[in-house]
């Protein structure tokens, strides 16, 4: 926990891209009362200049806090911003990334965990379903 910059009421991340496959988007779902909409099965990729800004929270976040935290999507769970703060998921710090702003501090993160890998490759080779944004699926 000492180098983990993420506690509760962070909520940064839930402004960024969240890519989900149709199945995860059907768990969240059910878990959270509400039905995904359909979408045609290929990727439905949001534009990252629309997203990571204050603008742009999750549809499941509720006054800061994922309201669907035990079942968020994996793309979440992998999420975790090794330092001793949260400056580099600070938005001022997301817009000066986005502008290729040499101020920017990058988010330290391991290219492609296993675990995610392993998850992309199981749907990846379903050759069927959606990819999109959680706000695509949860508008």
């Amino acid at each position: 926990a000492s180098v983990i910059a993420c506690k509760a009421g962070c909520s940064a991340c839930c402004h960024i891209q969240v890519e989900i496959h149709e199945a995860e988007a059907r768990l969240i779902g059910d878990a959270a009362g509400r039905k995904p909409r359909q979408l045609p099965p290929g990727r439905h990729t949001t534009p990252a200049k629309q997203l990571g800004n204050q603008n742009t929270p999750c549809t499941f976040l509720d006054q800061g806090k994922c309201s669907i935290y035990e079942h968020r999507p994996f793309v979440c769970r992998d999420m975790a911003v090794l330092d001793v703060d949260a400056l580099t998921c600070s938005f001022e710090n997301m817009y000066l990334e986005r502008m290729n702003d040499p101020r920017a501090v990058l988010v330290p993160e391991l290219k492609m965990p296993p675990l995610r890998q392993a998850l992309l490759e199981i749907l990846q080779g379903s050759r069927s379903g959606a990819w999109a944004d959680i706000r695509q699926f949860f508008p």
